[in-house]
């Protein structure tokens, strides 16, 4: 633990939002107890006692996480659009989309951050963000209006309270939606309920929201290219492989994938981020300019493509790390992984100290914390003991066996968490399919990037 501060003050940051969510400490409680340690540590800055200073800042650390958790939770504002929820009311409500719309067979579930809702002839200001969910009416000629992610829209139908799964076994929507800082679930049976009332401006909204828009029709574009070029099954894979798209993927591949341990290939995540780094590398190599501008267009392409996969934590994480190697690599300064992954969780938790609640996020940090501790240690015995694991031809195999042990030393309490299975054949599995997917990845890039100069050439990649 020595010189890695980044690591030990993200540990006490944890520490401090997880008191807080299974304890609930007041707020005039962490208020009082902050400005203590914030005197300790002003009066032991003083003094020669360095361990009692470095206590004091990691204890005062551990209540700001707390502080932070507190402020991301309790703090619900009066005109909360979760205060108007009702079973069986029939509302108006109006809102801005931002999440980018994913349409099933009979059904398009988005999220709006709504602005007002319509009740009982009255219009109420309200904040909150909402997950819609519409089906289709049995009329056939009800369709559903064209609309995209930042439109002003009008819906109609029930505003209700997300509802807490009871079987531990299955999915919990409601935490989900909590984590996500979604309050309410909105349900409508009628497509054409839905009524545009401005579309985007960008002049009206920050570079956010504008990278946001971009990002959001590239990956539409994406997605209608390999709806063209591939099967219906081969295309809702590739979707979800490289562009973060799952909405397609059937339930039985899912379960497919979480039965061999391999469901991590289906979420975007540290193994993707990986892939495209060195791709975006080597295609800056091909242009004449310096070492520290190509790190500087990689780290740019890996914000652009986390905006694009809608930034989950992994990739969130897995961004954060690649960018501070590869400007290490600029400076020619060496990079603790510990560290590393130290300073993304504190990044990560600032914005959102819910996110440490995200499955994504325990699973991604775990993973990486697990392979960076163990690998070399299980590494070390084979090569000492089973000499042969490390001959040219056979080394390669051994480090994905390895890498795959490593990763489910620590992942394996939250997998079985959250999964309730262990997978037996999962290190085997993912031996095999961590190749395959190397491989796919820039293919499915090649395919997006090639489209625009020959269909027939994208579609042979």
């Amino acid at each position: 633990m020595r010189n890695k501060p980044a690591l030990k003050f993200s540990l006490a940051l944890v520490l401090g939002i997880l008191l807080e969510h299974f304890i609930g400490i007041e707020l005039k409680t962490l208020l009082l107890l902050s400005l203590i340690l914030l005197l300790f540590y002003i009066t032991f800055t003083f003094s020669k006692i360095s361990l009692l200073k470095h206590f004091s800042i990691y204890l005062l650390i551990l209540t700001v996480g707390a502080l932070k958790y507190l402020s991301d939770n309790k703090f619900q504002p009066q005109n909360s659009i979760v205060n108007f929820a009702n079973d069986t009311a029939i509302v108006k409500v109006q809102g801005k989309i931002i999440s980018p719309p994913e349409i099933k067979n009979d059904r398009t579930n988005f999220v709006i951050s709504a602005n007002k809702i319509f009740k009982h002839g009255e219009e109420i200001n309200v904040s909150g963000d909402v997950f819609v969910s519409i089906r289709k009416g049995k009329s056939k000629f009800d369709s559903l209006p064209k609309f995209s992610y930042g439109d002003e829209i009008q819906i109609i139908g029930v505003l209700k309270e997300p509802i807490r799964s009871r079987n531990p076994e299955e999915f919990d929507f409601a935490r989900y939606l909590k984590i996500h800082d979604i309050n309410a679930v909105f349900l409508s049976y009628i497509l054409s309920h839905i009524k545009v009332i401005k579309k985007f401006e960008a002049k009206t909204l920050n570079p956010i929201e504008i990278l946001k828009k971009l990002t959001y029709e590239i990956k539409i574009a994406g997605l209608k290219i390999f709806d063209e070029l591939l099967p219906q099954s081969e295309a809702s894979f590739i979707k979800g492989l490289i562009l973060g798209y799952r909405g397609e993927i059937s339930k039985d591949v899912q379960q497919y994938f979480i039965n061999t341990g391999t469901y991590h290939i289906l979420a975007v995540s540290g193994l993707h981020v990986g892939i495209i780094t060195s791709m975006f590398f080597v295609l800056t190599s091909f242009l004449r300019v310096s070492f520290v501008f190509r790190v500087l267009l990689t780290i740019l392409g890996l914000i652009f493509y986390a905006f694009v996969v809608g930034l989950p934590p992994s990739v969130v994480r897995a961004s954060i790390m690649a960018s501070i190697v590869l400007i290490g690599m600029a400076i020619e300064r060496r990079i603790d992984i510990f560290n590393l992954l130290g300073f993304s969780a504190i990044v990560i938790l600032f914005f959102d100290s819910k996110q440490i609640l995200h499955p994504g996020f325990q699973l991604s940090f775990s993973a990486v914390a697990s392979i960076s501790y163990f690998y070399p240690k299980i590494f070390n015995f084979f090569s000492k003991n089973f000499p042969f694991a490390t001959k040219w031809f056979i080394s390669p195999i051994a480090s994905l066996f390895i890498a795959s042990i490593s990763a489910q030393i620590l992942t394996l309490p939250f997998v079985v968490a959250y999964f309730s299975k262990i997978s037996i054949i999962s290190i085997l599995a993912n031996v095999f399919i961590v190749p395959l997917v190397s491989l796919a990845v820039p293919l499915g890039f090649a395919t997006l990037l090639l489209y625009p100069v020959s269909g027939f050439i994208a579609q042979m990649m």
